[in-house]
C-alpha cells in the first residue's frame, strides 16, 4: 500500500493512495467469514455455508463495503499518523476497481491554516472600568415590577406607557400586503414597532374610535418590497389599558424568587448577577479587541470548507427567523429596545 500527500492550492491537499490486490483480498476474506456467520443458505445449518457460495451470493456487496471501510479508514490513520488538522469533510474520489487488481483513489480536503503570531507586545487593549451603583440595582427592580405589572381597563386617552388593543388593516402605496390586516392585536405602546411612527399615533385616542395613521416603512424594513414605501393604516382602538406596580414588599419578593422575603438579599441577588454578566462583557469586549488586532496584524487563508459552514449557518438563521416572522404576522410585532 503506498500513500502520497500532496497540497494542491492554498489549504487544499490531496492524498493518493493505492492498496494492493493482496490486501483487498484479505480484507474481503475477512469480511465473508463475518457474512457467513449471519447469512442463512438452504441446507445448510447457520454460519456453516462454504465460503466460495457466500462469496457468490453476496460477494459483490462485501467488495463494495470492504473497499468504502478501507477509503475511509486508511485516510482517517492517514491523517492521525500525520497530524494533519482537518477544516472540512473530505471528498473520497474512487478509481474503477477490477476485482483481482490493485485499487487507487484520492481523497481531497482543506486543512487549518498554520499561524505564527507576531506583534503580540503591541497589542494595546482597553478595559472597561464599570460599577454597579444602587441606581443601576433600582432599575432592575423597576423591570421586575413592570414584568409583573397589573393591567386595567380605562376609558382614558391612550398615553405612552399605556397597553392597546386594536384592529387594523393598511394600504401600502394602495396595495394590500401580507400582515396588512390583524384583528386584537395588543400593543404596549412605549415599546414601539418596526414602523415608525405607528405606535406613537395611537397617543391621544379614545377607546372604541377609529383613525387613519400614515406612515413611512424604514429602508432597512425586513420586506424588501415595502421598503420606503408610504401606508396608510386605519386603526380601531377597541382598549386601552393602564398598568400599575405591585409594591416592593415581603410577597413580591417571595414571587420574584426568594424564599425569605427579603429585599436586601433580592437586591444583593440582582448585584451578584449583575456583576457576573458584567464580568463576561468585559471580557468579551476585551477578546473583541484581541480579534481586532490579531486580524489586522495577520494575513490569513480561510478554508473554503469553513465559509460554505458559516454561510450555511446564517442561511439556516435567516429562513428560521423569517418563518417565525411570518407565523407572528411580522408587519409590525417586534418591537424595539
Amino acid at each position: 500500500m503506498t500513500v502520497l500527500i500532496e497540497t494542491t492550492q492554498g489549504l487544499g491537499r490531496r492524498i493518493t493512495v493505492t492498496v494492493t490486490a493482496d490486501h483487498i483480498e484479505k480484507a474481503v476474506k475477512k469480511e465473508l467469514v463475518k457474512a457467513a456467520k449471519k447469512v442463512h443458505v438452504d441446507g445448510f445449518r447457520k454460519g456453516k455455508a462454504p465460503i466460495d457460495i457466500i462469496a457468490q451470493r453476496c460477494g459483490t456487496v462485501v467488495h463494495q463495503n470492504t473497499l468504502n471501510d478501507l477509503m475511509e479508514r486508511i485516510f482517517t490513520d492517514t491523517i492521525i499518523k500525520e497530524k494533519i488538522n482537518l477544516a472540512g469533510p473530505p471528498n473520497y474520489i474512487p478509481s474503477k476497481y477490477q476485482k483481482g487488481t490493485d485499487f487507487t483513489y484520492t481523497v481531497e480536503f482543506e486543512v487549518y491554516p498554520e499561524i505564527t503570531l507576531k506583534c503580540l507586545d503591541s497589542i494595546e487593549l482597553e478595559k472597561p472600568v464599570v460599577e454597579i451603583t444602587d441606581m443601576d440595582i433600582d432599575i432592575v427592580l423597576n423591570i421586575l415590577q413592570k414584568q409583573k405589572a397589573i393591567w386595567s381597563e380605562t376609558n382614558n386617552v391612550a398615553s405612552i406607557r399605556d397597553r392597546v388593543t386594536i384592529d387594523f388593516n393598511g394600504l401600502a402605496e394602495g396595495s394590500k400586503f401580507e400582515g396588512s390586516q390583524a384583528n386584537n392585536f395588543v400593543l404596549v405602546i412605549e415599546q414601539g414597532c418596526m414602523i415608525p411612527g405607528l405606535a406613537e399615533n395611537i397617543i391621544n385616542h379614545k377607546p372604541g374610535e377609529k383613525f387613519t395613521i400614515d406612515v413611512k416603512f424604514p429602508f432597512n424594513y425586513h420586506v424588501k418590497n415595502l421598503q420606503n414605501k408610504n401606508a396608510t393604516f386605519n386603526i380601531f382602538l377597541k382598549k386601552v389599558e393602564t398598568y400599575t406596580l405591585p409594591k416592593l414588599n415581603e410577597e413580591f419578593v417571595k414571587h420574584i424568587g426568594i424564599k425569605n422575603g427579603s429585599i436586601i438579599e433580592l437586591r444583593a441577588e440582582i448585584r451578584k448577577n449583575m456583576e457576573r454578566e458584567l464580568k463576561r462583557a468585559i471580557y468579551a469586549r476585551l477578546k473583541s479587541q484581541v480579534m481586532k488586532a490579531l486580524i489586522d496584524n495577520h494575513s490569513i487563508d480561510v478554508p473554503t470548507a469553513l465559509v460554505k459552514k458559516e454561510i450555511n449557518i446564517i442561511y439556516n438563521q435567516q429562513s428560521t427567523e423569517y418563518s417565525d416572522n411570518k407565523k407572528n404576522n411580522y408587519l409590525i410585532h417586534h418591537p424595539m429596545n
